[in-house]
């Protein structure tokens, strides 16, 4: 059963792939770390993450949480 963003999450990683980047989608399945982004990727010499939201929709807390370390890692 696909998210209801998949639809989506296909169109980020077709266009990462058309310029070149590295990126991967994690799967926790409740064996890893919860609220961690939909999208890791490599650009450039660049780490970043993107999480995957539909129109009018907003990160929980947990994954607002990870935002925030992720951003104080620097």
């Amino acid at each position: 059963m696909h998210t209801p963003e998949w639809f989506e999450k296909k169109d980020i990683c077709k266009y990462l792939d058309e310029i070149g980047a590295w990126h991967f989608k994690p799967t926790t399945m409740g064996f890893g770390g919860s609220g961690v982004p939909d999208i890791i990727l490599c650009y450039r010499s660049k780490f970043a993450s993107i999480e995957v939201k539909r129109e009018g929709k907003h990160p929980t807390k947990l994954q607002e949480k990870r935002m925030l370390e992720i951003q104080a890692a620097g």
